[in-house]
């Protein structure tokens, strides 16, 4: 039988480069998340659909029919999957989930689908949280998908935005929890079930990356790092576009405007100020603030310890406060 395996991010972790890999590998049959298909929220299939949704986003409190699912995974999805492959679903917002939510759906999917194995992608908390807040940026700024928290403003500074993530999760911790997730994952299904790989792993040694990725998936080393080498990744926001954004919210009649705006009319205003900049290739950064900062290193301090201790992934070398 097949075995399965769930990537649950965080996101902004190299999660799309191993999305087209789940994708691609010849030893791999990838479930989603799938950018290349017609189904909605990049399910493979609606049988997957039918199978995964309930599992991995249905609210814990809510039952749902786990011999049904049962069903459904060995008798429409398993046969699929053509000889040994690995059966894997990527959803990279998942590894921030609540801890008591997030272990819930883990023993789900373990009833359903039985011995599986857990992978997480890391990414230094600090950056991590930049680069969340550039992607909200933009992602707001043209398509309006974080409204409630926007309320219609096209433009946040960065503490600002921050203290509304962390209102919406009532503390620190509850956004940055993705290391007690690994910690309660490994004591659900044992350390051995549990992988963990590190951006910062991947930029500096991408060969030994996918070796280890691929020795904890159980399929070929060889073809991991072949497919990768083509892995094309998530362009990020340059700093005339994040200018551009900025410029736009400070402005009290430009905002009104972009109010107005379809997202195809805001990416065109957004690129054609971009070729009339001098630096077209920049790209965006943004500074977190020393107080900030150290709410972030204090509440995954004790997660990213534990992490390095039992799990051995050397998180102090890459530049992680344990």
């Amino acid at each position: 039988m097949s075995e399965f395996l769930l990537h649950v991010g965080m996101t902004k972790s190299g999660t799309k480069t191993l999305q087209d890999l789940f994708a691609t590998h010849s030893q791999v049959y990838a479930l989603g998340k799938m950018k290349r298909n017609n189904v909605s929220g990049g399910f493979r299939s609606e049988e997957v659909r039918a199978l995964l949704s309930p599992l991995l986003f249905e609210s814990p409190e809510h039952d749902i029919d786990l011999p049904e699912l049962q069903r459904q995974y060995r008798e429409l999805i398993l046969p699929q999957a053509a000889g040994k492959q690995v059966c894997v679903a990527s959803w990279e917002g998942l590894a921030n989930r609540p801890p008591v939510k997030f272990a819930a759906r883990i023993e789900r999917v373990r009833a359903v689908v039985g011995p599986c194995k857990i992978l997480f992608t890391l990414r230094n908390p600090v950056k991590w949280a930049a680069s969340w807040y550039l992607q909200t940026m933009e992602n707001n700024f043209i398509r309006r998908s974080a409204e409630r928290r926007f309320k219609g403003r096209p433009y946040l500074d960065f503490d600002v935005w921050f203290d509304e993530r962390i209102n919406e999760r009532k503390t620190v911790e509850r956004v940055f929890c993705c290391p007690d997730n690994i910690r309660d994952t490994a004591e659900l299904l044992g350390a051995d079930s549990v992988g963990v790989f590190l951006l910062e792993e991947l930029a500096v040694d991408p060969e030994k990356y996918f070796t280890r990725l691929a020795r904890f998936m159980g399929v070929d080393s060889a073809e991991a790092i072949q497919l990768a080498r083509n892995s094309h990744h998530n362009s990020r926001l340059l700093d005339a576009e994040f200018e551009y954004i900025r410029e736009v919210g400070s402005d009290q009649a430009r905002s009104k405007a972009w109010e107005e705006q379809s997202p195809t009319e805001r990416s065109a205003a957004m690129k054609a100020h971009v070729e009339a900049s001098v630096d077209r290739t920049s790209l965006a950064r943004v500074d977190v603030p020393e107080s900030i900062s150290k709410q972030i290193i204090e509440a995954n301090m004790s997660g990213n310890r534990w992490i390095q201790s039992e799990l051995g992934i050397e998180l102090e070398r890459y530049g992680y406060q344990v």
